[in-house]
């Protein structure tokens, strides 16, 4: 499965099943923002 961070922040309750892995493109742009999108997804998917 893929998306944009954009897209995947907009629809975090499709993401309900576990992952096992997660890769981030550009993932120098994730910062400390507890309210990015970056950190919504990350905190989701934990």
């Amino acid at each position: 499965m893929f998306g944009s961070v954009q897209s995947v922040a907009r629809n975090l309750d499709a993401f309900q099943e576990e992952f096992s892995l997660l890769i981030v493109d550009e993932c120098h742009r994730i910062g400390d923002d507890e309210d990015s999108q970056y950190q919504q997804i990350l905190t989701h998917l934990e």
